[in-house]
């Protein structure tokens, strides 16, 4: 005669199964989490080429012509090379124009187009409605020059990046073995839309996106 099916033998139970699916649900989990940590320091790692990048050519640029980019005054009588500079990033050393400092937004603005029209860095974004250069960054964030006005020294300048990118970030830069808390110290300082100093940011909760790191160089 042939032998029935034991119940093992007939399959899973909806116990077991429901086991076996809240496992799998788990080991998604865990992939998806995986792959975001390492896209996000992958971001992290390219954004620091690109700041080191930027300051390289601002601290040759200053070499070269005696101000730093977007403070060199008359721009356009001296960088004519690809169509020169554009009228609006040519202004006379009036006012804060040439007091060695990127720390107004005109000169901010204009501090890419310098070094483009410079040759000192390519690969840029043109932004025709506002007729201005951009370095685009993940997640809508943007890279730039500024100063950092407590100390009034030149600086890298991340508008817009996510919480999580930034605390990466921060971790990756600051070299001070007694900084325990995020922009506290070191190389990176944090701003709210006011200029006011932070010192956290909260994933997807206080401070996401952070609007605009301050890195030194």
């Amino acid at each position: 005669m042939p032998m029935t099916p034991s119940r093992r033998q007939a399959g899973f139970s909806l116990a077991e199964l429901a086991i076996v699916l809240t496992i799998i649900a788990l080991l998604a989990a865990g992939i998806v989490v995986g792959g975001r940590a390492l896209i996000s320091r992958g971001e992290v790692s390219d954004l620091i080429a690109k700041i080191q990048d930027l300051t390289a050519a601002a601290r040759d640029f200053r070499a070269r012509y005696g101000y730093p980019p977007g403070d060199l005054p008359n721009a356009a009588a001296i960088l004519t090379a690809d169509g020169g500079v554009s009228a609006g990033c040519s202004y006379a050393a009036t006012g804060q124009v040439g007091n060695g400092l990127v720390d107004t937004a005109t000169e901010r603005r204009c501090a890419l187009e310098h070094l483009v029209k410079a040759g000192l860095i390519q690969r840029l974004d043109y932004d025709s409605a506002t007729a201005s250069y951009r370095i685009p960054l993940s997640g809508g964030a943007t890279l730039d020059l500024g100063v950092l006005a407590a100390t009034r020294q030149n600086a890298a300048r991340i508008t817009g990046l996510d919480c999580e990118q930034a605390l990466e970030l921060d971790r990756k830069l600051d070299t001070s073995p007694s900084a325990n808390a995020p922009f506290s110290e070191g190389a990176i300082q944090a701003l709210d839309g006011a200029g006011a100093t932070l010192t956290t940011c909260v994933p997807g909760q206080d401070n996401d996106p952070v609007p605009t790191l301050v890195v030194r160089y």
